[in-house]
C-alpha cells in the first residue's frame, strides 16, 4: 500500500498571502499592529478585523479596529 507523503510543516496563513494588508500579521503584538492602522484604508481595517476574529479574537485589537472604522465613517 503506498502511501502520500505528509505535509508537516506546510502552513499557509491568510497573513501570509501576498495583499494581506500587514505584512508578517501573526508574528506582530498588539502595539505593532496598533502602529500599522492608520496607514489602513478603511476596507483594509475590515480585512484584518475579520482575519484577527477568526483567530486570536484579541478584544483590545478588534477595539481599536472598532474605533478606526467609526472615525473614518464620521
Amino acid at each position: 500500500m503506498r502511501r502520500s507523503p505528509t505535509r508537516q510543516g506546510l502552513r499557509l496563513v491568510e497573513s501570509e498571502v501576498v495583499g494581506f494588508p500587514i505584512a508578517g500579521y501573526d508574528e506582530l503584538n498588539v502595539k505593532e499592529i496598533g502602529d500599522r492602522l492608520d496607514s489602513l484604508s478603511a476596507a483594509e481595517i475590515r480585512t484584518v478585523r475579520e482575519y484577527e476574529k477568526r483567530n486570536k479574537n484579541r478584544e483590545t485589537l478588534i477595539e481599536q479596529f472598532d474605533r478606526k472604522l467609526k472615525a473614518a465613517s464620521a
